[in-house]
């Protein structure tokens, strides 16, 4: 993993972006075949390999010489059968077993899909989590649709995804009561650079208790409710910065 100091130090890449949706990128040129992904969604987890990846192409004008997907931005692109010299496709739906088996577990791959036509291409792609699901209920984006923690539970395994996303959690913490709030490995693919951010109630401009690294990476944050001040509490758990991604466990104890 990088340190922060490195991140910071990564050239920033120009790319040229025409379609941009669901933190999918796409590139196309006019006339160029349109293709879709239709499933599975993005940055759902895929178990097994291989795995049913489907989509459809529109032809917009011109005969579609083939679909091809690769996994990996160096991978070798293969041609999906049945997408070979299509001369109209509106809407045409294909899906191809893709073979997941050298992906590591617990790790994000990304699929890219290419339609063609002569020197016309399209491109899109979409990422998706090798390993089993998570615990979190995407969206989760904000405390009106929080996901719900249980003080001393299990750790509740999550993910930062897409870059800059946000987890919103409740929980509800008794008055003049010691807890421990804190981010941690989920597997051993967990990569995630975590701040978290604790508020009482809904007022969500300002936080109560925060912390950015206590264990490496992860967060802690120790926090004692005043008297008088139990009930609902959320917690918004970050990336240490929008480009960042991975996944982490959250867990609430009693010290």
């Amino acid at each position: 993993m990088f340190s922060k100091s490195k991140r910071f130090g990564l050239a920033a890449a120009a790319i040229v972006v025409l379609g941009l949706a669901a933190c999918e990128l796409t590139l196309s040129l006019a006339f160029a075949p349109t293709v879709k992904i239709t499933s599975p969604a993005s940055y759902s987890s895929v178990s097994s390999s291989p795995f049913t990846l489907a989509g459809t192409v529109s032809d917009n004008g011109k005969a579609v010489d083939n679909v091809s997907y690769k996994i990996g931005s160096s991978g070798t692109y293969t041609v999906i059968s049945g997408t070979e010299n299509l001369a109209t496709a509106k809407d045409k739906a294909w899906s191809v077993q893709v073979d997941i088996s050298s992906v590591p577990a617990n790790s994000y791959f990304t699929v890219y899909v290419k339609g063609t036509s002569g020197d016309l291409v399209s491109t899109i792609s979409r990422t998706f989590w090798k390993g089993s699901a998570f615990d979190e209920t995407e969206p989760n984006d904000t405390y009106l649709t929080a996901d719900a923690l249980t003080v001393n539970a299990v750790a509740f395994s999550a993910q930062i995804q897409p870059s800059g996303d946000e987890d919103w959690y409740v929980v509800t913490l008794a008055s003049s009561t010691a807890y421990t709030i804190k981010t941690l490995s989920a597997s051993s693919g967990s990569d995630a650079d975590t701040k978290i951010f604790l508020y009482q109630g809904t007022d969500l401009v300002n936080h109560v208790a925060f912390n950015d690294d206590f264990s490496g990476t992860f967060s802690q944050i120790g926090y004692t409710v005043p008297p008088a001040a139990g009930g609902t509490y959320y917690i918004k758990v970050i990336g240490f910065n929008t480009i960042l991604e991975g996944t982490y466990a959250i867990q609430i104890t009693q010290p």
